[in-house]
């Protein structure tokens, strides 16, 4: 049997302890920075379908809007005999009208035929504020949403108590269109 020379360790195989520790810290490192980078991306895709949302919103609400300010014959603001500038009221031919409201939670469309059937349409809006506007001696309707672009309140510029917001305006020329409105609400096309 040999016995080992002194000074000579005999060979184990395995890692250290020093190499194991440095093995788990990298693995530790890449997982942190997987999981970061996986919550930044879901984060992202929340943002983007609710914009989306928001942007298709405007643009069903915008379209429905200048077609009927644009067929109707006249438009006020009032409700009640009182000046609001949260609804605004067409008269389209044949006794039709249709009432647009601010809502809290966006813009509601109520149209109501001459037989007196009413139909309701909402469209969803971010958090924020709605007003009607008539200018141009009443021949252009403008419906004005205010919202906030940020939503965190550590992101305002220094000094400002609050955001900055964003307008979309949608305007529209009363009368532009005088064809009858087809069952949707939508001119026909000649």
């Amino acid at each position: 049997m040999k016995t080992p020379r002194h000074g000579r360790h005999p060979t184990r195989s395995g890692f250290t302890l020093t190499e194991m520790l440095v093995a788990i810290s990298v693995l530790f490192a890449v997982s942190v920075t997987g999981s970061l980078t996986i919550a930044l991306l879901m984060s992202a895709d929340a943002r983007s379908g609710e914009a989306f949302l928001v942007q298709n919103a405007l643009a069903r609400l915008s379209r429905q809007f200048r077609d009927d300010v644009h067929v109707a014959a006249s438009a006020d603001l009032s409700a009640n005999g009182q000046s609001d500038e949260g609804r605004v009221n067409l008269a389209l031919p044949g006794g039709a009208a249709v009432q647009y409201r601010a809502s809290p939670r966006g813009i509601v469309r109520v149209s109501t035929g001459p037989e007196g059937r009413e139909d309701r349409e909402e469209f969803r809006l971010p958090e924020g504020s709605s007003r009607f506007s008539i200018i141009e001696d009443g021949r252009l309707i403008v419906l004005i949403h205010q919202r906030p672009y940020l939503t965190h309140s550590d992101t305002y510029a220094r000094g400002s108590k609050s955001p900055p917001m964003r307008e979309v305006w949608i305007e529209a020329t009363l009368g532009w269109d005088r064809r009858p409105p087809t069952g949707n609400g939508a001119n026909d096309s000649q």
